[in-house]
């Protein structure tokens, strides 16, 4: 932002960054009208060098506001002021799941309650054709009750489509949680979620990643193509031994081969988690 609009944005007078990625920069802000906290985030200016952009910023982020439900955490405002794209969302401030994993696995009772309720929330926006794209424990975000919710539907796609014209190439978003046709650049839909809600689900139970961070995110990126789904028993003998197939099912390399739905993979693990 330029020093003359550093302040506000759009009735939301900035109060402090909570951080910043390639997606841009998240302040809590108020809301100046109704006294009320947001989680502002200022997309980088610079993605208005495409003029089509922010027609097309408008209307994706418009569908995600349509995909509503308890586990999505809702966006309250979006536009382009002075041009400066941004959303303002409801401010959580529980932290992110990436915070409370922090390299120790979850009990299993806690990862089947936080995967029910994450994947109802993929669902609703799955039923929505809206696709998040960038699916990873930062985007998992608790209020001050404790709940889960999904943030940040989309986005990636927004930088990507501003890059559309450029001849460096840029990746968005961790390539840690991809799924295979994501790293391949192929047509995404909700089933890439699916696989990146199995990566989540493996790191929950065991505090770790299926495959090491790399330093490049190519390198990261190019594992979920070629190497084979690790057995999760193998990093964390005693869980059920249903929580394999659960995992398998999740993140299978085709997506044909891949549980449909985000609530499937929810039944299996409850199911795993009852010795059913």
């Amino acid at each position: 932002m330029d020093s003359n609009d550093s302040l506000t944005i759009k009735r939301h007078e900035i109060k402090e960054e909570l951080g910043r990625g390639s997606l841009g920069i998240v302040y809590r802000a108020v809301e100046t009208q109704a006294g009320q906290d947001v989680a502002l985030r200022v997309l980088p200016r610079g993605l208005l060098l495409d003029p089509t952009l922010a027609d097309y910023f408008t209307v994706l982020v418009e569908q995600v506001a349509q995909a509503q439900h308890p586990a999505i955490v809702p966006l309250i405002e979006w536009g382009n002021d002075r041009d400066q794209l941004f959303v303002a969302a409801k401010l959580m401030r529980g932290g992110t799941l990436r915070q409370r994993l922090a390299g120790q696995p979850f009990p299993l009772d806690t990862c089947v309650a936080l995967i029910n309720r994450i994947a109802a929330g993929l669902d609703a926006a799955h039923q929505k054709d809206v696709t998040h794209r960038n699916f990873h424990p930062a985007n998992i975000m608790f209020d001050e009750n404790g709940e889960p919710g999904i943030t940040d539907f989309g986005l990636v796609a927004i930088l990507r489509r501003g890059d559309a014209t450029s001849t460096t190439v840029t990746i968005y978003g961790d390539t840690a949680y991809w799924s295979p046709e994501q790293a391949l650049g192929m047509t995404l839909d909700g089933r890439s979620d699916i696989y990146s809600l199995g990566v989540i689900l493996f790191e929950m139970l065991t505090g770790q990643l299926p495959y090491a961070r790399q330093s490049s995110k190519v390198v990261m990126a190019r594992n979920h193509v070629l190497e084979l789904v690790p057995n999760i028993l193998k990093v964390k003998p005693d869980l059920p031994p249903k929580c394999a197939e659960v995992i398998n099912r999740a993140m299978a390399k085709k997506a044909a081969e891949r549980a449909p739905t985000a609530g499937e993979v929810a039944a299996l693990l409850a199911d795993a988690a009852c010795g059913a």
